[in-house]
């Protein structure tokens, strides 16, 4: 057998080959030269021998073939060199010269005499000549971006790559001790253009180094990270700690995302970086487009470059910690950032009980009607567009959907099957009059599960609603779900997941509860049941309190009259707005079994 063939029979020359060209080789799966992440490479044998195939870039080939492909030679020039040799090694090109100290070394400079593959270092290859590191390299160098440290010595190299297939891909490599290393250098990496940042008071912080060039090349000063986006963390960012820093993301989700991360990293450092950013679209950036995106349209347009650039900087807004307010702010002029009114508008304005990211508790003893007033809520609220949801803990579905048409129709003996027994025409003309919001009613509605839910489970529907889009989501009463024998510390849990919840979806919760006990004093909220949890996490504390008929003073959109009431509706607890303290008069109607305001409760000197 021909020493060719033993070479092609032999799979692990196969593999030493595609290691020596950049691949990453497992078992018979490869992850190409070619710049794939993935494994989307081969290796297989068939009656030529062990031969290797890309589904990215198409490329195949045996050994000779990989080997001609990594040195940007032809395969016949390959097999005749072979030829030539007795062990089928790789030949030694030239001598090696003395190593150079790293400060007279650079990526602009070329040894005279170095060898084509030194000794690996782990899972890099070794070059001791930047010639035989750029024939190395899959396809043809586009660019190629120097690195240096605080003293402008080189650092690292990143190469931007054209393959055959016309697809781009970038090959990092650093020098150290005479030798160019075909592998990114050891973390934490430098910022791109250091020296210039080092001395500037000022930058412009891009993706890439292409758009750090661009501006460059315009006279600006500006530095990226290397590695692209998501890799922010693995440079060395100090060197700007205190200065000013305007980001200029690229216009697409990655980044921003980005971009985000180094204002992130940038804000905590000591000092931190004042900071600007650019919307990219504020500038009239397309899709996926950059800084350099934008010097290219400026030149097609042929206006003055330096105006351009300082005017796309000047759209640039501040960035910091007070970033929530500011977004906040604009949401409120927006209208997006609002309270979702209650049913009862006295209360809704002394309250702002349901702006986003609340929590409301709605307590009272049993027979206060507070589960009514919920069901009047919620009934409210769908009426309005408001996307709402109930989680009744307490009772099956037909029983609440019951007191809704109670409600709904205005007859509360309806709720009695031996009215509903002696009235059926009436009933059934209720129902159907009423049925389509009775539908949505229960669409909105969870009802009661066969066990006794625990916490966990009323916090992943919590969770699963608020994902679905719910503004208000309400469960009556949260003093249902099983007992754990540490209460103190599971009721704190779930307050605090339920308050991330409405939080991160901007949602607000109304739970309803009960007195820890019976009580004769006035409502507070040290009596409310679940203990100090319940009060330290909501913003809004509402306690109905049933009491026979009488008469107070209100203050009312006419003017300060004399009303009779039923139910009392204190406010314990408003952090949102100026009502915490005070007391509206309302009436709960038997008939229908709804409540109504009659009025803030006032002194004679009120």
């Amino acid at each position: 057998m021909s020493l060719v063939r033993q070479m092609k029979n032999q799979k692990e020359r196969l593999v030493e080959e595609l290691t020596r060209a950049g691949a990453t080789c497992k078992g018979n799966t490869v992850t190409c030269f070619c710049g794939d992440t993935h494994p989307s490479g081969g290796i297989y044998q068939n009656e030529n021998g062990w031969r290797y195939k890309c589904h990215r870039c198409g490329f195949s080939g045996d050994v000779f073939d990989v080997q001609a492909k990594r040195e940007g030679r032809r395969p016949s020039e390959v097999l005749r060199e072979f030829s030539k040799r007795r062990d089928g090694r790789p030949e030694v090109r030239s001598g090696l010269g003395k190593d150079r100290e790293d400060s007279g070394s650079g990526w602009g400079e070329k040894s005279p005499t170095a060898v084509a593959d030194r000794p690996r270092r782990g899972n890099c290859r070794v070059f001791g000549s930047l010639d035989d590191l750029e024939t190395s390299l899959p396809g043809e160098i586009v660019s190629k971006h120097r690195y240096a440290d605080e003293k402008g010595r080189p650092f690292h190299c990143v190469y931007r790559l054209q393959l055959p297939d016309g697809s781009k891909t970038y090959r990092p490599a650093h020098y150290h001790n005479g030798s160019y290393i075909l592998k990114a250098p050891p973390k934490l990496w430098k910022l791109y253009n250091l020296p210039i940042v080092v001395e500037s008071e000022g930058l412009i912080m891009v993706e890439g180094e292409k758009a750090a060039d661009a501006l460059i090349e315009c006279g600006f000063k500006a530095t990226t990270t290397p590695g692209g986006s998501g890799k922010a963390a693995y440079t060395d960012l100090t060197p700007l700690a205190g200065k000013s820093v305007v980001l200029w993301p690229d216009n697409d989700q990655a980044g921003r995302e980005h971009m985000d991360q180094v204002k992130d990293m940038l804000l905590e450092m000591d000092p931190p970086a004042e900071l600007d950013i650019i919307e990219p679209a504020d500038i009239l950036l397309e899709e996926k487009q950059d800084a350099a995106d934008f010097v290219e349209r400026v030149r097609e347009l042929e206006t003055d470059m330096t105006t351009e650039i300082i005017n796309a900087l000047n759209e640039s807004k501040p960035v910091g910690p007070a970033d929530g307010l500011a977004q906040r702010i604009e949401a409120m002029i927006a209208g997006e950032y609002k309270a979702i009114d209650l049913p009862w508008g006295a209360t809704s304005k002394l309250t702002k009980a349901l702006l986003p990211g609340t929590v409301t508790l709605l307590c009272g003893s049993p027979g206060a009607s507070k589960s009514f007033m919920l069901l009047q809520a919620v009934a409210f609220w769908l009426d309005c567009g408001v996307k709402a949801c109930v989680y009744e803990l307490e009772e099956d579905r037909e029983f609440h959907l019951m007191r809704a048409l109670a409600q709904r129709s205005g007859l509360a003996s309806i709720t009695d099957p031996d009215w509903v027994k002696n009235n059926p025409d009436t009933a059934r003309n209720a129902c159907l009059e009423h049925y389509k919001f009775l539908s949505k009613l229960a669409r909105a509605m969870q009802a009661a599960p066969d066990k006794q839910p625990t916490y966990e489970h009323v916090v992943q529907w919590a969770r699963e609603k608020a994902e679905a889009g719910n503004r208000i989501i309400c469960i009556d009463p949260i003093t249902a779900v099983a007992q754990d024998p540490r209460p103190w510390a599971k009721d704190s849990e779930f307050l605090e997941q339920i308050k991330t919840i409405a939080t991160a979806y901007g949602c607000s919760f109304v739970l309803v509860t009960h007195p820890s006990k019976e009580i004769l004093q006035s409502p507070n909220m040290n009596k409310l049941a679940g203990g100090a949890a319940y009060s330290r996490f909501s913003q809004t504390v509402l306690w109905l309190e049933n009491h026979p008929a009488k008469d107070s003073m209100v203050r009312t959109s006419v003017g300060r009259i004399e009303e009779g009431h039923n139910r009392t509706l204190h406010i314990i607890k408003a952090r949102n707005s100026r009502g915490q303290g005070l007391s509206v008069a309302c009436e709960f109607n038997a008939e229908s079994l709804t409540l109504d305001e009659a009025g803030l409760i006032v002194g004679e000197k009120d």
